[in-house]
């Protein structure tokens, strides 16, 4: 059943800092024992996926009432002139301080904004957002199909929890986002008197102090997580617990210092845009807070395994588990490396990491995972100098991210790169950890129903598809099968060329670096002018995108870079028949074979979407047993590339099942630690 959105679970009023929720509010983290409960909820609600739900009939019934019923009341409200329309809200923002924000000032205020947003923007909200801010007022998560308007229902429905008196902290992918969205939406804030403000990765502490205390705040998840994360190591490191008036009082007495005060004003409301980027894709990675220390001794070791990793042989002394990402020494690998050692020079003797054997094979190893397993355009680019990794959700640089365990010193020597200081861990959270602790947590995204059981489970959030404004006219094509890359580049050239005769623009999508410049060269050869988007290339990545709706643009792009960046087509494109789609692989999860093709035919307009894919992808080299391999390649070498949906349907499926356990597991480990901790005096 859906909370009720005028009052928190526990039946109190809406939370915001001060003497009812303390200084800081935030949730307490659930025990390990409830995660266990959530898997078998997860696995007995997926199989439960394709029955039709009575409470989900009931409940689309409601929001489309209530979608309806602010829809007359905008019309009525239109009529008001601008200089009415302050009282007004006044008014309802008073009843809420005295009641919560119940059924009818809820409509009242939704309407309000709206209205407003209409004469400060010139945008209105079609039926289909106002049951989306609905969504998101009641702390669930909306699915919202690519050009339905997200970016203006997270600014309306921040602005009316805002006005009920929450402090709110908007989530989006990247800086370019959290800048361009608050300034889309800024007129709205200032029409209703609303402060609002941005952190970005340059901001100071200062400046994030003033941005997160004002009524609306846009950042990035890294961001917020970084900051929480310093909050809590000031918490722990002076043991003070006082709300920000007595903090203020004391600074002027010289008991506390600025940076002894706490970055955010606690976690009362978070909206969080492209939602399964961050609850899902990013949920594995932990954000590390940590200070760079100088290890001499350490990064001497990572030069002696990366010397001893090139003199063992693949196969014989180790192998390469791809599926891991990871190698394993075998026998006779361990007694190689063993005798490496014992023949080691005379200054490393003192050195007593290599005399044993655990330590020796785990570095070692990790020499071997930086040879063999991480790929250069790949896992990382080089950039003027300086090794950095790539996000793999989104194809961009992660800025300011580095293998933790040596692995990034260790890349860095084989690339012969000078060695990165290495760092020292201070405190760490992931963003399973993070976002259950906020007091009212909700979400919008164009994938979301594929992982609605997971959802569920980690972060206790309904997910609700949103119905489009206007039909769908994008014509799908299935995905077609071929035996390899070579025939599968070879159809895409082929299909490429005869959209682009006829003028369309065509928007490619790759799964690496590298595959977008082999794509790249082959378009060249056959004189085909188009742009190349990789993490490579990603300060560029708005305006490239932006640019890829013109007639003739022919645009790669490497997993979702862009994201988040609209692709405008004239009625001249329409009527050619819209943005073409390719995409040259297939994602290990459907929802993000989704996000691309949602980039084609976006609110009723035309568009197509191919899939050209071969048995030598990572997918299917991962999932395909070889003997069922070999009989594939027997049939598309009698009949050609084909379709195969149960095939495709099945791999992503074992990969799908595969991040879900890993994402769980991490959960169950991530809260087992902590009751440890806790137990220890040193948890929460």
């Amino acid at each position: 059943m859906m909370t009720p959105f005028g009052h928190h679970p526990n039946g109190q009023l809406l939370p915001s800092p001060g003497m009812a929720w303390g200084h800081y509010p935030q949730r307490r983290m659930p025990n390990a024992s409830s995660v266990n409960w959530a898997r078998w909820s997860r696995l007995f609600r997926k199989s439960l996926a394709t029955l039709p739900s009575l409470q989900e009939q009931q409940r689309n019934l409601r929001l489309s009432k209530f979608a309806q019923s602010c829809q007359a009341r905008i019309t009525e409200l239109g009529k008001i002139h601008r200089v009415d329309l302050a009282p007004l809200i006044e008014g309802v923002r008073a009843q809420i301080s005295l009641r919560g924000l119940t059924e009818a000032s809820a409509l009242e205020l939704t309407a309000l904004v709206t209205e407003t947003a209409r004469r400060a923007l010139g945008k209105k909200a079609y039926l289909v957002q106002l049951m989306a801010i609905r969504v998101l007022l009641d702390c669930a998560l909306a699915q919202m199909q690519t050009g339905e308007g997200k970016t203006l229902v997270v600014g309306l429905a921040a602005a009316v929890a805002a006005l009920a008196g929450v402090p709110v902290i908007v989530i989006t992918a990247n800086d370019y986002l959290v800048s361009r969205d608050r300034e889309l939406i800024a007129p709205l804030f200032e029409a209703l008197g609303l402060s609002h403000a941005e952190v970005l990765r340059e901001s100071t502490p200062e400046e994030r102090r003033s941005s997160y205390g004002q009524s609306i705040c846009y950042c990035t998840a890294k961001e917020l997580g970084f900051d929480y994360l310093r909050d809590q190591a000031n918490r722990s490191a002076e043991s003070i617990s006082v709300n920000r008036q007595l903090t203020t009082l004391l600074m002027n007495e010289g008991d506390l210092t600025p940076s002894m005060m706490p970055m955010l004003r606690g976690l009362c409301m978070a909206i969080v845009d492209e939602a399964d980027s961050i609850l899902l894709d990013e949920a594995v990675t932990p954000l590390i807070l940590s200070k760079a220390v100088k290890d001499e001794a350490q990064l001497a070791r990572l030069r002696q395994a990366m010397d001893y990793a090139k003199q063992l042989w693949p196969k014989t002394h180790y192998t390469v588990q791809g599926s891991l990402r990871t190698c394993q020494l075998t026998t006779q690998g361990q007694e190689e490396l063993s005798r490496c050692c014992e023949a080691r020079p005379l200054q490393q003797v003192s050195d007593n990491v290599w005399s044993q054997e655990r330590l020796r094979e785990e570095l070692v190893v990790s020499a071997l995972c930086a040879l063999k397993v991480y790929q250069v355009d790949r896992d990382y680019v080089i950039r003027d100098g300086e090794l950095k990794m790539i996000d793999q959700p989104t194809g961009r640089v992660a800025e300011g991210r580095k293998w933790s365990g040596g692995i990034h010193q260790l890349l860095e020597l084989k690339e012969r790169l000078e060695p990165s200081a290495q760092t020292e861990t201070m405190a760490q959270i992931s963003y399973q950890m993070l976002f259950p602790r906020f007091l009212r947590l909700c979400g919008v995204s164009g994938s979301l129903v594929e992982a609605q059981a997971e959802l569920k489970s980690v972060y206790k959030l309904d997910t609700i598809n949103i119905p489009l404004n206007t039909p769908s006219r994008r014509k799908g094509f299935e995905s077609q099968l071929f035996a390899n890359r070579q025939e599968k580049w070879e159809a895409v050239i082929k299909l490429c060329q005869a959209l682009h005769t006829k003028g369309r623009p065509i928007l490619l999508g790759t799964d690496s670096v590298a595959a977008a410049r082999t794509l790249s060269r082959l378009l060249h050869s056959a004189k085909l002018e188009h742009r190349l988007l990789t993490a490579a290339q990603d300060a560029d990545e708005a305006k490239v995108v932006s640019l890829a709706g013109s007639r003739g643009a022919i645009t790669i792009t490497t997993n979702l870079a862009g994201r988040g960046t609209d692709i405008h087509i004239d009625s001249e494109i329409e009527q050619l028949g819209g943005l073409a789609v390719i995409s040259c692989y297939l994602n290990s999860e459907r929802r993000i074979d989704r996000q691309l093709i949602g980039r084609a035919a976006r609110q009723g307009q035309r568009g197509s979407s191919h899939c050209f894919i071969s048995l030598d992808d990572p997918l299917f080299i991962k999932t395909v047993p070889v003997w069922l391999e070999r009989v594939l390649r027997v049939r598309i070498a009698k009949s050609g590339a084909k379709a195969w949906p149960w095939l495709v349907r099945a791999a992503q499926w074992i990969e799908e099942s595969k991040a879900s356990r890993q994402r769980l597991q991490l959960l169950e480990n991530q809260l087992a630690k902590e009751k440890l901790l806790a137990m220890a005096g040193r948890g929460e």
